[in-house]
């Protein structure tokens, strides 16, 4: 999928909560790569070592409760030039949470994730968590969902040629989808755009 809704609804967000970010500018040339649901300490090397191979950046959305895990892996990640975003502390629904609840798991992220991006998870906020968040945050979606969680999914399968400047492709840095995770992030690097970190916006 393109970005977490489609057709009209998709229309209606970026209408109605104008600060969701689906794109960045496209006349920088640059694709914007993303992993969400980090730092663990049997994928993010592994994506930390392909990124440098590539002399690519990228941003890890890191789920509060990891950092406090693997403090040194997040401490890596920044000392390698990538950005951070808070993808909250436990990775609610928004849509089954309440706005007090969700906030109090976001700000439980940020005291170990020093970020103004954040990224909400499964793309889903009620328009009170929207507000909240947009006072404190550049809220960025994605232009493109990689469905590496999925066991069927096979990164050699996977047509890119829709990849543009400006896009945002979201992956996930998790053991269970890491080596599926690699295999694509490999195909995107090849094909040879420039890969820049999302800056603080």
């Amino acid at each position: 999928m393109t970005n977490p809704l489609t057709g009209k609804a998709s229309y209606l967000a970026e209408k109605l909560l104008p600060a969701l970010r689906f794109t960045m500018p496209a006349g920088s040339g640059v694709i914007y790569l993303t992993f969400d649901d980090g730092p663990h300490p049997e994928s993010t090397p592994r994506l930390l070592e392909l990124l440098a191979k590539h002399e690519a950046k990228a941003t890890f959305f890191c789920l509060g409760q990891n950092v406090e895990k693997h403090p040194s892996l997040y401490d890596q990640i920044i000392a390698a030039g990538h950005s951070t975003g808070n993808h909250t502390w436990s990775h609610p629904n928004g849509w089954i949470t309440s706005t007090p609840s969700y906030m109090e798991d976001v700000d439980r992220a940020a005291r170990v994730i020093d970020s103004k991006l954040f990224r909400p998870p499964y793309g889903r906020i009620t328009p009170g968590q929207y507000r909240q968040l947009r006072k404190r945050y550049n809220i960025i979606m994605w232009t493109r969902m990689f469905a590496d969680y999925r066991a069927s999914f096979n990164p050699s399968k996977i047509n890119l040629s829709g990849l543009r400047p400006g896009d945002i492709p979201v992956m996930h840095d998790t053991p269970r989808t890491i080596d599926k995770t690699l295999e694509l992030t490999q195909n995107i690097l090849s094909m040879n755009y420039r890969y820049a970190a999302i800056p603080a916006l």
